[in-house]
């Protein structure tokens, strides 16, 4: 069952339940309805330079039940976009999920060119997409499908944003002993102490200054 949500967002604990609440709908509504189900992911809101969005293309988070998990995360600062916009972020990032669950490779030049197998996927799950000079088929937006379905929704806004310009402040950093460099490099920024595995290796992630 979809996870559910309040409908005023006063904190990031309420606003990462209303992510994933978005998520399980278009899972369900997108993936599952065609025998494609999606695992569950950690939802992340921090800042992503020159994207909207990000997606891991290997599990980066680990818990006690040694249960791997991918990261998804929507930049922070432009979350104060109209809903349709940040659904649209959503499932742009949700199609590279799939791809990297059946391991197909959509992406070149350190995931900024996106190719052929990530146009395929996109379409396929509610999103037209056009072809960017430098970036390959990277611009999406929501097909004319989703757009009638995301309108029964009738989603709340998100009515705040990280600053331009803000830090990380009272964030701890958390890196992979041996995940610091690329290509999997192995970052997490936690406002807490408590202990979290590589989903890579399995290591201790290990605070660390910037």
């Amino acid at each position: 069952m979809p996870r559910q949500t309040r409908e005023k967002i006063t904190d990031g604990a309420q606003l990462e339940q209303l992510l994933h609440h978005w998520f399980d709908l278009f899972n369900k509504h997108f993936y599952e309805s065609k025998g494609e189900k999606l695992p569950d992911v950690i939802i992340t809101f921090t800042g992503t330079p020159h994207a909207f969005g990000h997606m891991t293309s290997v599990p980066v988070w680990n818990n006690s039940e040694g249960e791997d998990k991918y990261e998804l995360n929507i930049d922070a600062h432009t979350l104060n976009r109209a809903p349709e916009k940040i659904c649209a972020t959503l499932l742009h990032e949700m199609a590279h999920l799939y791809n990297a669950v059946h391991g197909i490779s959509d992406t070149s030049n350190s995931g900024f060119y996106h190719n052929s197998n990530y146009r395929k996927t996109a379409e396929d799950h509610g999103l037209n997409v056009e072809r960017d000079e430098r970036y390959g088929w990277s611009i999406t937006t929501l097909s004319e499908e989703a757009v009638s379905y995301i309108n029964t929704l009738a989603l709340k806004p998100i009515t705040f944003s990280r600053k331009k310009g803000s830090r990380r402040h009272n964030l701890i950093r958390f890196v992979c002993p041996l995940h610091e460099k690329a290509p999997y490099k192995v970052i997490v920024y936690m406002s807490s102490d408590k202990p979290v595995c590589c989903g890579i290796c399995g290591s201790s992630l290990v605070a660390k200054p910037k």
